[in-house]
C-alpha cells in the first residue's frame, strides 16, 4: 500500500484510492483490464472456431453473452486486493518506464516513490501567482493502483494521480491563510521637515480565496493532467489608489520669511516664531473646514510656555508674550493667497512690517484680531510650516487638490498706492522727569495706503484676468513725546507748529 496515502486516509481519489484491506482501481484501469480480457478471449475463440469448425455465430453469441456478463459486473471489479508486499510481480512488469518485474510489491513501491517526481501546479491569482508543490494539495502518486494493474499483465505508462480530500482542503486553507487580505487604502503620511513632504503606501487590493472552489478547480486539473490553476477568487478594489491620493497633495502655495534681522529682544521672538510655527505645522483641514489662527495657536501667555518679546500695541513696539507670532500669520497668510483659497477674516497691522511687502500682512491678536480662512478645495488641506535655523527663515506652504484649474496659477502682488499726511507730536508734560529731559514713548508714523492683487494666469503664461483683493491703510501715528517742566512750553510750541 502506498505508505503516503496509508499515512493520510484518503477520502476521495480521483484515479485509485487505498484503504487498509484493499485497493479502489480507476475506472480507466478497469476499463483496460476489461479490454485486455476481451482482446485475449478474442483471440482464443478464433483459434477455437478453426480447430473445431463449429458455427461461428455460436461462438459470437457466446462472446457478446460473456462481453454483457463484464460489463454488468464491472463494478464488482472496483475493489480489488492487491497481494502481500512480498509477492513478486510479473517478470516482464514495466510502471512508469520503472522495470520492476521480479520485484516483491514492497521492493517495486519504494523504487517507484522514490523515482517519482511530484508535479509542481502554479495557483493563478488576480495579482500574481505562487508555485505549489502537489504534495501540499494532498495529491500523490497512487503507486498501488499502478502495481495492481502491472499484476494483471498491463504495463502503466504513468503514475496514476490520487487526492487526499483531507490534505487538500487543509493545504487549500493553508493557501487561502497566505493571500486572503483586505482592501486597503493608499495613504499618505506628513514628514515635517523632509525633502518630500509626504511618504505614501500604496493602496492593496482585497482578495478572498473561495476554499472549497478551489479544492474542485484541484481536482479538476489533475483529473484533466493541467498544472495550471486558476484560484477562485472574489476582489475588493480600493477605494483611493495612490496616484489619486499623490494627486490630492501637491503644493498649492508655499512662502518664505526671514527673521535674520529681527530686532528688540530676538531670541525670545525668533523662540515664539518656531513655537508657533511648530503649533500649525501638519494641520489638516477637512474640505469646508476653517482655519482658525488664534484658536490652533491659543493665548499667548506665561502660562502656555511664550516668552516676552516685541509686538504692537496702541500704536507702538511693546513687549508682550507671544511676541513675533504675527510674523507666522502673515507668511501663513500670503501662502493662502497663492493657493487661492478663501479668507474669511484677515487684519492689517499698524504700519507696514519689514518681514513682506506693503498690504501682505495679516496680524492677529489673543482675544482681538484674527486670521481664518476656509479650506475651498474638494479635498483635505496639509499645512506645513518649517523654521529653517541656518538660514533664519520660515517657510509655510499648503498641500492638496487644486482649487484652480488644471495648469492654472496665481501671482500676488501689492503696491503703495498713497501717502497720508503726518499728524503732530503729541507733547505731554511730566513734572517728575529732571530739568531738560525729554522721552519719547511713541514713534510718529506717516500713514500709507496700500493695493493687494491677484493675477490668474493659464499653464502657458497667458495673463488671464487679475483682481483686487485688499485695499490697505495704514493710519498715521502721532509721535507721543513725555518732557520736563523746563521744556514743556518750548516743545508745546513746536509740536503745535505748522509742518513745513
Amino acid at each position: 500500500m502506498n505508505p503516503y496515502a496509508r499515512a493520510h486516509a484518503p477520502q476521495t481519489c480521483l484515479s485509485a484510492c487505498s484503504s487498509t484491506a484493499a485497493h479502489e482501481i480507476s475506472i480507466a484501469a478497469g476499463r483496460r483490464i476489461v479490454n485486455s480480457f476481451l482482446q485475449k478471449l478474442a483471440r482464443r475463440a478464433r483459434a477455437f472456431c478453426r480447430h473445431t469448425k463449429r458455427s461461428m455465430k455460436r461462438i459470437v453469441a457466446t462472446i457478446c453473452a460473456l462481453t454483457a456478463l463484464l460489463a454488468a459486473g464491472c463494478g464488482l471489479f472496483r475493489y480489488r486486493e492487491l497481494p502481500a508486499d512480498t509477492a513478486r510481480l510479473p517478470k516482464r512488469a514495466v510502471v512508469a518506464g520503472q522495470a520492476v518485474g521480479g520485484l516483491t510489491i514492497g521492493e517495486a513501491r519504494e523504487r517507484l516513490l522514490s523515482a517519482w517526481q511530484a508535479p509542481q501546479y502554479r495557483l493563478l491569482l488576480p495579482d500574481g501567482a505562487e508555485t505549489v508543490d502537489a504534495r501540499t494539495l494532498g495529491v500523490y502518486a497512487d503507486v498501488d493502483a499502478a502495481l495492481l494493474l502491472a499484476m494483471n499483465g498491463e504495463a502503466a505508462e504513468a503514475l496514476p494521480l490520487a487526492v487526499d480530500t483531507a490534505a487538500l482542503r487543509a493545504g487549500a486553507a493553508e493557501f487561502a491563510a497566505r493571500h486572503n487580505c483586505k482592501a486597503r487604502d493608499a495613504a499618505a503620511v506628513y514628514r515635517p521637515g523632509a525633502a518630500e513632504p509626504f511618504a505614501f503606501t500604496g493602496e492593496r487590493t482585497g482578495v478572498t480565496v473561495d476554499e472549497d472552489a478551489l479544492c474542485q478547480a484541484v481536482l479538476r486539473a489533475v483529473g484533466q493532467g493541467q498544472t495550471r490553476i486558476e484560484a477562485p477568487c472574489s476582489v475588493q478594489e480600493p477605494a483611493l489608489t495612490e496616484e489619486a491620493l499623490r494627486a490630492r497633495h501637491r503644493l498649492l502655495g508655499t512662502f518664505t520669511t526671514s527673521f535674520a534681522k529681527s530686532p528688540h529682544n530676538a531670541e525670545n521672538r525668533v523662540f515664539n516664531i518656531r513655537k508657533a510655527a511648530a503649533a500649525i505645522d501638519g494641520t489638516v483641514l477637512a474640505p469646508g473646514e476653517t482655519f482658525d489662527c488664534n484658536a490652533v495657536l491659543g493665548d499667548r501667555n506665561e502660562q502656555n510656555g511664550w516668552r516676552m518679546a516685541a509686538g504692537i500695541r496702541n500704536g507702538r513696539y511693546v513687549q508682550e508674550y507671544g511676541g513675533g507670532v504675527c510674523q507666522v500669520s502673515s507668511t501663513l497668510f500670503n501662502a493662502v493667497l497663492l493657493a487661492d483659497l478663501t479668507i474669511t477674516e484677515r487684519h492689517p497691522h499698524s504700519w507696514p512690517m519689514g518681514y513682506v511687502d506693503i498690504g501682505r500682512d495679516a496680524t492677529i491678536s489673543t482675544g482681538g484680531k484674527n486670521f481664518r480662512f476656509v479650506n475651498s478645495t474638494a479635498a483635505p488641506l496639509t499645512v506645513s510650516a518649517v523654521v529653517d535655523g541656518e538660514a533664519q527663515t520660515l517657510t509655510v506652504s499648503l498641500y492638496g487638490e487644486p482649487a484652480l484649474p488644471d495648469g492654472q496659477y496665481v501671482e500676488v502682488v501689492s503696491e503703495r498706492t498713497g501717502t497720508l499726511p503726518a499728524l503732530p507730536d503729541e507733547v505731554l508734560l511730566d513734572e517728575s522727569l529732571p530739568a531738560g529731559t525729554r522721552v519719547v514713548e511713541r514713534e510718529g508714523r506717516q500713514g500709507r495706503t496700500a493695493r493687494t492683487v491677484k493675477r490668474y494666469y493659464a499653464a502657458n503664461g497667458t495673463l488671464l484676468r487679475e483682481e483686487t483683493v485688499y485695499e490697505d491703510t495704514y493710519r498715521s501715528i502721532a509721535a507721543r513725546i513725555y518732557v520736563s517742566t523746563d521744556l514743556y512750553a518750548e516743545e508745546t510750541a513746536a509740536a503745535a507748529a505748522p509742518a513745513g
